[in-house]
Parts: structure tokens; C-alpha cells; sequence
């Protein structure tokens, strides 16, 4: 079986520890190299800076050489529509795994689709189309529409949660048959033994996520205004750190002059992406990670924390229920009191986030990178059949 996996349009190194998107496509072809059986020949296709990055780490994935020089729109479209199926047909591949649902309008190779989310779905509904940015608008046209091409023409549907598992059978009801929930894997988790808070020291929490609306930052900036109002002396403990690629400019714009406006400026750090930062450095330091999203395909920030020793507080989702397990606090994304109150029972109650650490070492236990590759070969052979 010649397997092709297209990684072309995916951009490394977007969102606060990377994309996504990005460490699933790295993590899975790293587990796929490691357990890749004899009758099965995988090709990457990647640019020349994704194959640097990549192939020192599998020694038995191919990874042809294929120049592309462009990343704008145009350039977008003629691979995923033109290049790509021409290249499914000459180098004779039985199957194309698209890691998103980009998928091409026609293509003779058997096709496995991975759908993370319904980000441009969830879109359209939290706007109007009237309110919608250019942008946000043609995004939404293209991959709408591409979407519907993925789930109609692609043999098998990978969600990288039962959750958008469930969202595609309720949007796509036809294709229910065809999804396969196959769950990424957490990171190593670390040796270290998180210090109950002292009342003196610093409480620092991580907020990882892209800049997006929809992300919740702004959110957990007035949840720290309000503790300022309400119990200064508790708030004044508290440094919030957000990292996070700046993929919406207008909000990370709306996003520091708030932080600038605020009365606890000093307390607030705003970092961009950093391609050399690891997990562990990362979250070094951190007294609890935050997420207070509307919206999530799977919440790689979730089980980051946890593998680092980090309690979580994040949005009352079900996909983050999922992914957390029992060990996070949940709280209404929107509810300033709430996420507070959750905030003071790490900062005040030691024992909380003691309990919260061990659930999460725990919890990372239930997904692994090695378990994701296996059953994505599996759903391979079943395509290829």
C-alpha cells in the first residue's frame, strides 16, 4: 500500500506551543515512522523547511522532493486542486491522507480525511454574515464548501474527538459511518513535584491559545480586573501570562490596549509564538494553566498542563470534559465570578491543586501517540480494502 500524506498548506509553528494542527501532523508521522509495517510505503509531501524539520525524526517515511515556493491563495489552490491529484496519479498512490479537511475537488488516490473541528461552522453562527470580515468570510465560503467535499469523497473520516464526532454526524448525517474518533497523545509528562502555594510568592497562570475572539482572552484580563476590585490582596498575587500566535490582528490589537488600559497592566505578560520553546518551558513556572474557549476540536493546552504538573481550569465544554477527564476545574467560559472563584480555590486551597496534579498525571495516560498511529493504519488497510 503507497500511502501519500500531504503536508504542504500547514504552517509550523502557529498557536501558542505550536498549531494544532501542526503537532499532530509532527507527532502522528513520528509514530507512523516508528510503527510502520512492511507492506506499507508512506510519502510525505512537505516543503523543503517542513522536511528539515521532520525528516531527521522519521528514518522510514519517504519524503520526496518537492519545491513550492508559495503560501499566498493562488498558490493555495493550484496545489490542493491541481498539483496534488496530479501527483496522486503519477507516482501511482492507492490513498491520500489529508491532515485537514482541504481536500481536493478530484483525485484518483482512495482519500482519509482528518477533521478537527468546525471552526468555520461555529463562525457563522456566533456572526452574522453581515458582521464577518472579508477574511472570515471568503475563509468561510472555501471551507464550507470544501467540507462538504471532504465528507462526501473521502472513504474514511478521522475526528480527533467524539465530540466532533458527534458535531459531524449532526452537520453530515449521510457520513456517520464512515468516522473513526482517533484521539491525539499527550506529551512525556514531567518528574516534577509542584510546591504547595506560599501566601508570599508569586501565582502565576499560563493562558495558551491563539489570539482569536473566540479564545477567551479577553475574558480572563477582566476576570483579573474583577479579582482586583473584589480582593485586591488576592489579585495582587496573580501574574497572568498569555502566549499565543497573533492569527486575528484586530484582536490582538483590541487585546493590548486593554491590557494597556488596565489597572493590572503590571501583571500581565503577552507573548507571541516561540518556534525554540518546549512544553516544558512553556509551562515552567506556572501555578495553573487557563482556557477559556468557546469553541475546541480537541484542547491541546489541556492535557500540556496536565503532563506538566499544572492544574487546569478551563471552559465547561464537552469536548474539554472529554479530554480532561476529572481533572480540571470547569467553569461557564463567559462567568467573570466563576472563573474567579475557581482561580481563588487553586490560589487558597493547596490540597485542591495537589489533587488536580496527580488526576492529570493520571489522566494523560489514556492517550498516546503510539495508540493514534496504529489505529490510523488500521483505518488505512480498511480504505485500501
Amino acid at each position: 500500500m503507497r500511502v501519500a500524506i500531504d503536508i504542504v498548506t500547514i504552517e509550523a509553528g502557529r498557536g501558542g506551543t505550536g498549531s494544532g494542527i501542526w503537532t499532530y501532523a509532527e507527532q502522528l508521522l513520528i509514530s507512523l515512522d516508528a510503527n510502520l509495517p512492511d507492506d506499507v510505503e508512506i510519502f510525505v509531501l512537505a516543503r523543503s523547511a517542513q522536511r528539515r524539520l521532520l525528516a531527521d525524526k522519521c528514518s522510514h517515511l519517504e519524503f520526496p522532493n518537492i519545491y513550492w515556493p508559495g503560501r499566498g491563495l493562488l498558490c493555495r489552490l493550484f496545489w490542493v486542486h491541481v498539483v496534488l491529484p496530479l501527483i496522486c496519479l503519477c507516482l501511482r498512490f492507492d490513498l491520500l491522507h489529508k491532515l485537514a479537511t482541504e481536500t481536493p475537488l478530484f483525485c484518483p488516490a482512495k482519500r482519509v480525511t482528518t477533521v478537527h473541528d468546525f471552526y468555520y461552522d461555529f463562525l457563522q453562527e456566533q456572526k452574522p454574515a453581515g458582521e464577518l470580515r472579508f477574511r472570515e468570510w471568503a475563509g468561510k465560503l472555501y471551507f464550507n464548501f470544501l467540507t462538504r467535499i471532504c465528507v462526501q469523497r473521502s472513504r474514511g473520516i478521522i475526528t480527533v474527538s467524539s465530540s466532533i464526532r458527534d458535531e459531524a454526524s449532526v452537520r453530515h448525517p449521510k457520513v456517520a459511518g464512515r468516522l473513526v474518533v482517533i484521539h491525539h497523545g499527550a506529551p512525556a509528562s514531567t518528574e516534577s513535584v509542584m510546591r504547595e502555594s506560599d501566601p508570599a510568592e508569586t501565582f502565576m497562570i499560563v493562558y495558551v491559545a491563539k489570539l482569536m475572539p473566540y479564545k477567551g482572552q479577553l475574558t480572563a484580563l477582566r476576570v483579573l480586573e474583577r479579582l482586583h476590585e473584589v480582593a485586591p490582596t488576592v489579585a495582587a498575587r496573580i501574574r497572568l501570562r498569555y502566549r499565543g500566535f497573533q492569527n486575528d490582528d484586530t484582536y490582538a490589537r483590541e487585546l493590548r490596549a486593554a491590557i494597556a488600559q488596565s489597572p493590572v497592566a503590571r501583571q500581565i505578560e503577552l507573548l507571541g509564538y516561540e518556534p525554540g520553546a518546549s512544553i516544558a518551558s512553556i509551562y515552567q513556572g506556572a501555578s495553573a494553566a487557563l482556557l477559556l474557549s468557546r469553541y475546541e476540536g480537541f484542547g491541546f493546552p489541556v492535557i500540556e498542563a496536565q503532563s506538566q504538573g499544572v492544574p487546569v481550569i478551563c471552559a465547561d465544554l464537552p469536548v474539554l470534559h472529554e479530554v480532561a477527564g476529572e481533572a480540571a476545574l470547569f467553569v461557564p467560559p463567559s462567568d467573570l465570578e466563576a472563573v474567579g472563584h475557581a482561580i481563588r480555590n487553586l490560589l487558597e486551597e493547596p490540597s485542591c491543586a495537589a489533587t488536580l496534579r496527580e488526576k492529570g498525571l493520571a489522566n494523560i495516560r489514556r492517550f498516546s501517540w503510539t495508540e493514534a498511529a496504529l489505529k490510523t493504519l488500521k483505518v488505512y488497510r480498511a480504505v485500501w480494502r
